[in-house]
């Protein structure tokens, strides 16, 4: 019997690159950088409360956030969110369909103005999305 495994589990290349990764994230204090970025990425969704489509934002806890739709928008739509999802990389940013919502985590290199670029267009491919299917 053959032991299936990927050929990059425990490998010491492999082992040296994750840890050379982890030596950056100490030495450039790339956590930190996250916890700093965790604010202005809830400023950047927080509008899109005022949605009629939006049921919840989850954000505030790490450089990461979803937005999760009513149940109203999902019941007469169940694609919505992939709709959506669609919608917000035509416009140049990639988001994760997740159940009822669409979720982000950018990379801890992102700046104001990527910040500001990503709640734009999640509220943009939103808008989209909604004239789309009428809600």
């Amino acid at each position: 019997m053959l032991r299936h495994g990927q050929t990059y589990a425990g490998h010491p290349t492999c082992c040296a690159a994750a840890n050379a990764a982890l030596d950056i994230y100490r030495d450039e204090d790339v956590i930190a950088r996250g916890r700093t970025l965790e604010g202005p990425l809830a400023e950047a969704l927080a509008p899109l409360a005022a949605s009629p489509v939006v049921a919840d934002i989850r954000s505030g806890l790490g450089f990461l956030a979803a937005v999760e739709i009513v149940d109203e928008v999902f019941e007469r739509d169940p694609l919505f969110v992939y709709r959506w999802q669609h919608s917000c990389r035509e416009l140049g940013l990639l988001v994760r369909p997740l159940g009822r919502g669409v979720a982000v985590s950018p990379p801890l290199i992102c700046e104001a103005e990527d910040i500001e670029f990503l709640g734009e267009r999640i509220a943009a491919g939103l808008d989209r999305a909604a004239a789309a299917v009428a809600v």
